[in-house]
Formats: C-alpha cells, sequence, structure tokens
C-alpha cells in the first residue's frame, strides 16, 4: 500500500483518479479516510483504522494487501469496462452522497 500512496502523491493525486470514490460507494456511506484506510477498514472489519495499514500486525497486513489488489482490479475494471467508467463511478458517487 504504501508504495502506492507513493506512487499517488508522486502523481499529485491522479494516479488513481475515483478510486476513493468508488471505495465509497463500495461501503454505502460517506467517510473522511483516505483510501489506505478505507481497504482496511473494508478487508480488517473491527480493527482499528485511524492509521490505515501503518498500525496492522503481519496477517492483517496480508489480508489488507491481498483486499487491495482485489478492490483495485475490481476498480480498474469497472472504470475501464465501459467507455465513460471514471465518469460514471464520480456520478454514482455524487448522486449517491449528495447532500
Amino acid at each position: 500500500m504504501t508504495y502506492l500512496c507513493g506512487c499517488d502523491e508522486g502523481a499529485r493525486g491522479t494516479a488513481l483518479p475515483g478510486f476513493r470514490e468508488w471505495l465509497l460507494l463500495r461501503l454505502g456511506r460517506q467517510s473522511g479516510l483516505v483510501w489506505p484506510s478505507l481497504i482496511t477498514e473494508q478487508a480488517l472489519p473491527g480493527v482499528a483504522h485511524a492509521f490505515g495499514h501503518r498500525n496492522l500486525d503481519e496477517q492483517q497486513n496480508r489480508v489488507a494487501v491481498e483486499a487491495l489488489f482485489r478492490f483495485l482490479g475490481d476498480f480498474l475494471r469497472d472504470r475501464d469496462t465501459e467507455r465513460d467508467g471514471l465518469r460514471s463511478i464520480f456520478r454514482d458517487y455524487a448522486l449517491r452522497f449528495a447532500e
């Protein structure tokens, strides 16, 4: 996760546009967490998520990394399956969480 966070930060947040919104749609509720913490929250329900993946033991980290690759694959499939996949993710996010 740290490597992907670094890549995304190095690209000024443009490496994975829509990934956080996609994760929130999957979660089904709004959250202020960054995407690594959202993955940890979904992969390890009930584990403290304040620091995302940083305070996990070896087994928890393995589960979180497996979830990361599964979620990332699903996101890329959804984003790239249709012509306007990314636009659809942002539209669905805006509709779901409009205030």
